[in-house]
């Protein structure tokens, strides 16, 4: 219901602004292991008229790392229905670098868990910096989630990290 909701309003925003509109929409991981779901995204993306370069499905570790192989085989068959995958909350799991490595993934965003402290913690500075330079040379665009100031805005563009989300933008919708 969600994933059909939010490619709606997509492709409802799309038309009255004129031009294409990207959604993103975190996938629940059970849902996302389940043998029907690359069958509801194809359906979904049908009966919306939404393009499929248009959404961008977010899963955690957590949804994944269970059945790697399973996960593998489904991100696959979303990817060739040309749908982008994101790696949501990255650098907070356990195998996170041999996702990256093994698993068709188009973006990471980073946890705001990092960002928080951003002007006041070193350390999770220099773990930002690490996660946006990694996520450069495997050519992933790179989101800074929880974005809630304008130095951490600052901060992040100064490191190259221009997509960003946070309340420092817009509360969630």
């Amino acid at each position: 219901k969600v994933l059909l909701a939010a490619c709606l309003a997509a492709r409802n925003l799309s038309e009255s602004v004129d031009r294409p509109v990207s959604v993103s929409v975190n996938v629940n991981p059970r849902q996302l292991l389940l043998g029907s779901f690359v069958q509801v995204v194809s359906q979904v993306l049908h009966q919306t008229g939404l393009a499929a370069s248009s959404l961008t499905l977010e899963i955690t570790e957590d949804a994944i790392v269970n059945n790697i192989p399973l996960a593998r085989e489904v991100l696959g068959k979303i990817k060739k229905l040309g749908v982008a995958i994101a790696l949501d909350d990255f650098g907070t799991g356990y195998s996170s670098l041999s996702l990256l490595r093994d698993l068709p993934i188009d973006s990471l965003k980073i946890d705001k868990s990092f960002i928080r402290a951003l002007e006041q913690n070193s350390h999770d500075l220099m773990i930002t910096q690490a996660i946006i330079g990694l996520g450069k040379s495997l050519n992933l665009a790179i989101i800074a989630e929880g974005v809630e100031t304008r130095q951490q805005m600052q901060t992040l563009i100064e490191h190259h990290c221009y997509l960003q989300q946070g309340y420092y933008f817009s509360r969630p919708v």
